[in-house]
Protein backbone atom coordinates (compact mmCIF):
# COMPACT_ATOMS: atom_id res chain seq x y z
CA UNK A 1 0.00 0.00 0.00
CA UNK A 2 1.05 3.20 -0.80
CA UNK A 3 -0.07 7.03 0.41
CA UNK A 4 -0.19 10.02 -1.28
CA UNK A 5 -1.32 13.64 -0.94
CA UNK A 6 -4.66 14.16 -2.24
CA UNK A 7 -4.74 15.45 -5.92
CA UNK A 8 -7.93 16.65 -7.53
CA UNK A 9 -7.50 13.55 -9.94
CA UNK A 10 -7.91 10.93 -7.23
CA UNK A 11 -11.75 12.97 -6.82
CA UNK A 12 -14.00 10.63 -8.52
CA UNK A 13 -12.59 7.46 -8.10
CA UNK A 14 -12.62 8.32 -4.25
CA UNK A 15 -16.28 9.86 -4.37
CA UNK A 16 -17.11 6.08 -6.22
CA UNK A 17 -15.44 4.34 -3.41
CA UNK A 18 -17.44 6.61 -1.03
CA UNK A 19 -20.61 5.79 -2.19
CA UNK A 20 -19.78 2.27 -2.38
CA UNK A 21 -18.85 1.98 0.87
CA UNK A 22 -21.71 3.75 2.08
CA UNK A 23 -24.59 1.90 -0.07
CA UNK A 24 -22.53 -1.66 1.28
CA UNK A 25 -21.85 -1.64 4.89
CA UNK A 26 -24.49 0.76 6.29
CA UNK A 27 -27.58 -1.70 5.60
CA UNK A 28 -28.09 -2.63 9.53
CA UNK A 29 -28.22 1.26 10.94
CA UNK A 30 -29.86 3.06 8.04
CA UNK A 31 -32.67 2.33 5.51
CA UNK A 32 -31.65 2.48 1.65
CA UNK A 33 -32.96 5.52 1.50
CA UNK A 34 -31.30 7.22 4.43
CA UNK A 35 -27.83 5.30 2.48
CA UNK A 36 -28.39 6.91 -1.30
CA UNK A 37 -29.23 10.39 0.36
CA UNK A 38 -25.72 10.40 2.70
CA UNK A 39 -23.64 8.55 -1.12
CA UNK A 40 -25.04 11.69 -2.96
CA UNK A 41 -21.57 13.28 -3.88
CA UNK A 42 -20.67 16.93 -4.68
CA UNK A 43 -17.81 17.05 -6.57
CA UNK A 44 -16.60 20.36 -6.25
CA UNK A 45 -17.49 20.77 -2.59
CA UNK A 46 -15.65 17.47 -1.86
CA UNK A 47 -12.54 18.61 -4.10
CA UNK A 48 -12.42 21.80 -1.76
CA UNK A 49 -12.74 19.89 1.22
CA UNK A 50 -9.87 17.38 0.39
CA UNK A 51 -7.56 20.51 -0.30
CA UNK A 52 -8.79 22.37 2.70
CA UNK A 53 -7.46 19.69 4.61
CA UNK A 54 -4.68 17.30 5.01
CA UNK A 55 -5.76 14.46 3.02
CA UNK A 56 -4.28 11.02 1.85
CA UNK A 57 -5.18 8.38 -0.53
CA UNK A 58 -4.47 5.26 -0.36
CA UNK A 59 -3.41 3.06 -3.37
CA UNK A 60 -2.90 -0.74 -3.74
CA UNK A 61 -2.10 -1.87 -7.50
CA UNK A 62 -2.66 1.68 -8.76
CA UNK A 63 -6.29 1.09 -7.12
CA UNK A 64 -7.75 3.71 -4.68
CA UNK A 65 -8.34 1.52 -1.45
CA UNK A 66 -9.14 4.03 0.98
CA UNK A 67 -8.51 7.95 2.22
CA UNK A 68 -9.07 10.13 4.97
CA UNK A 69 -8.56 13.88 5.91
CA UNK A 70 -7.87 15.89 8.94
CA UNK A 71 -8.37 19.51 9.39
CA UNK A 72 -5.76 21.84 10.73
CA UNK A 73 -7.68 21.80 13.91
CA UNK A 74 -7.11 18.00 14.71
CA UNK A 75 -10.93 17.29 13.39
CA UNK A 76 -10.69 14.36 11.39
CA UNK A 77 -12.97 14.41 8.95
CA UNK A 78 -13.50 11.53 6.51
CA UNK A 79 -12.12 8.47 6.91
CA UNK A 80 -12.84 5.17 4.48
CA UNK A 81 -11.77 2.43 2.49
CA UNK A 82 -13.09 -0.26 -0.09
CA UNK A 83 -15.13 -3.37 0.79
CA UNK A 84 -11.58 -5.67 2.02
CA UNK A 85 -11.40 -8.09 4.39
CA UNK A 86 -11.98 -7.59 7.89
CA UNK A 87 -8.71 -7.40 8.97
CA UNK A 88 -7.17 -5.78 6.02
CA UNK A 89 -9.87 -2.97 6.13
CA UNK A 90 -8.74 -2.43 9.93
CA UNK A 91 -5.12 -2.23 9.28
CA UNK A 92 -5.87 0.34 6.48
CA UNK A 93 -7.70 2.34 8.58
CA UNK A 94 -4.96 2.16 11.53
CA UNK A 95 -2.65 3.29 8.87
CA UNK A 96 -4.54 6.47 8.01
CA UNK A 97 -5.40 7.03 10.97
CA UNK A 98 -1.82 7.00 12.30
CA UNK A 99 -0.28 8.98 9.70
CA UNK A 100 -3.36 11.58 9.17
Amino acid sequence: MKLRIYKSAYLKEMAKLYQDTILAISSGFYSLEEREAWAKSDLIAYDERFKESYTLVAFEDQKIVGFGNIHSSGYLDMLYVCELPKAKALGLLASLTYVL
